[in-house]
Parts: C-alpha cells; structure tokens; sequence
C-alpha cells in the first residue's frame, strides 16, 4: 500500500519546523536605566542568549520573565520598607510589586557595610530586607550549569572542586581526557559523574 505523497510532505514540513523552531529567548527586565548600569557585567551572570530590556528602552517590562534590580541602595530599601518609593526607578519597582511580581536584587548596598555599621543599625537593614522578602523582593540566585565542559586532558580533584562550587552535577570530557585517582574519588563522593566523549 503506497503513502499518500501530501501526508508525507505534511509530515516532512511538521519535522522541519520542529527541527528549526527556535527556543524564545528570556526577556530581562533591568530595572534601572540603561546609562547607569553595567550591562556586561550582568550578561555575565544572567542566562545567556537573554534578552535585556532596561526601564528607558521605551519597552514595557510586563511581559519580561524576570525583573532584576542591579543594586538597592540603603535608601530605596528603607522606603520600600514602609511602602514609599522616589524617582522613576524606584517607582517602577514598587509598581510592580503591587501587580505581584517578584524583583531580583543583585545587590543590597548596605551589605558593603557589615565590617564598619553599628550592629543596630545593620540589623535595621537586615530587618528591611526581612520585611522587602514578604513583598516579593529577593536576592539574585544566578543560574547554575548543570553539566561543565572541560577540554582539560587530566582532571585533578581541584578540577571537580571547582566544578561542584559552580553547581555542577556532570563534566563533560574529551575522549582521551585522565582522571585522577583523587578526582574521581572527590566527584563520586560528591554525586557529580564524569563522562568521556
């Protein structure tokens, strides 16, 4: 019994699309405008491949992913802590705490100051950031890689250290790569497999 020649183009046009569909790349919302922040330094802390939207690029962030905020100042975080913002940054940040959306911070300011404030007045912050957490502000968790790849020809215990302090639960190999004695002892007592390719 032969195909019918117009269900196989349909399937063959259905697997090309699906083979070339592209992911959607993550829009970031940055929450701050783009003159004051180091765009390069976030990319390389955010999902690569996003796309990063900044409050003065004329875009609406409702429809962003994610809402990072590079730094909360001492100020911004004590009036936020009683529901006040000032200026267009701070504004947009407690608007959109008040649609239900989460912000990321990168940086809290007051935390520069643990070795040096009075330890009232740094637990007064650490408070603030208690009392912000409830309203949906919290810290910036960056993503992890799941699986390194090493191009290393010999894998020491210092190699899988480093590996797992970066979150890793795989290293990827060459072919040819050695592991160590102590490296593969380090990555079995620690859950992380070490495959050759």
């Amino acid at each position: 019994m032969g195909l019918d020649s117009t269900l196989v183009e349909q399937l063959v046009k259905k697997v090309l699309l699906e083979l070339t569909a592209t992911e959607p790349k993550t829009r970031i919302g940055i929450l701050a405008l783009r003159e004051d922040t180091d765009l390069t330094a976030l990319s390389g802390i955010l999902p690569q491949g996003a796309e990063l939207v900044c409050l003065d690029d004329g875009c609406s962030l409702e429809d962003a992913d994610r809402l990072i905020l590079p730094t909360l100042s001492c100020n911004a975080m004590a009036d936020l802590a009683i529901g006040r913002a000032s200026g267009k940054v701070m504004e947009s940040v407690l608007a959109h705490l008040l649609a239900g959306r989460s912000v990321e911070v990168v940086t809290f300011e007051y935390q520069g100051y643990e070795k040096t404030a009075a330890h009232a007045l740094y637990d007064l912050y650490e408070s603030h950031e208690k009392t912000l957490s409830g309203f949906g502000i919290r810290r910036f968790e960056p993503k992890t890689e799941d699986t390194l790849v090493s191009r290393k020809r010999l894998i020491t215990e210092k190699d899988v250290a480093e590996a797992l302090a970066k979150g890793a639960k795989q290293i990827k190999a060459g072919a040819k790569a050695v592991v160590t004695p102590l490296g593969a002892d380090f990555a079995r007592n620690h859950n992380i497999d070490i495959t050759k390719e």
